[in-house]
């Protein structure tokens, strides 16, 4: 087993960042509440086994990928988040890893986490992904501060077919300020 993708699930059919329909690939149980999937027999997020926003990997097997992408791109490929991951997946799809070799990868039986896409961290590649709900970091911090917080059922009452979510929805009004609720001795 190379990693267990925390977003990925069988409902999914849709890479957002690519624009492009992909299907799961056959999903077998693994044990009450995860399935395993060869993932050379899916595509995009389906065959993306060096994924870093939501995955779970043997600290080996981490230590075996770092190594190879120094060796194959050089202290430049692990340099910033978004050349880590593009080198990784470069390594893993050139068979540069041994670690990352193995054909199985897991995943969770049903929906469990997914990314809500406003705040763009990537910042060297073009990447599509839900440009009208883009927020900067300090936007975001002060919703925090005004007690703005999401609105859970939304999230949860809701199908999604892609692990990146272009939905933004925010409760009612606002709860408690962190401030507010805190106590000062």
């Amino acid at each position: 087993m190379i990693t267990y993708h925390i977003m990925l699930h069988g409902g999914l059919s849709y890479c957002q960042p690519k624009g492009k329909e992909s299907s799961p690939p056959p999903l077998m149980p693994a044990g009450p509440s995860s399935m395993t999937f060869v993932r050379v027999m899916g595509s995009l997020e389906w065959n993306y086994p060096w994924e870093l926003s939501s995955s779970l990997y043997r600290i080996g097997d981490v230590r075996a990928m770092l190594e190879s992408i120094v060796e194959h791109h050089g202290a430049e490929g692990i340099s910033h988040p978004n050349k880590l991951e593009e080198c990784g997946e470069l390594v893993t799809h050139s068979n540069q890893c041994e670690a990352f070799i193995k054909p199985m990868c897991a995943c969770s039986k049903g929906p469990v986490a997914s990314a809500v896409v406003i705040n763009r961290v990537q910042e060297l590649f073009q990447n599509p992904v839900y440009q009208e709900t883009q927020m900067d970091v300090e936007e975001l911090d002060q919703m925090f501060w005004e007690g703005r917080r999401y609105k859970v059922e939304h999230y949860t009452g809701s199908k999604f077919n892609a692990m990146h979510i272009g939905d933004f929805v925010l409760m009612e009004g606002t709860e408690n300020s962190p401030l507010e609720e805190a106590t000062v001795v």
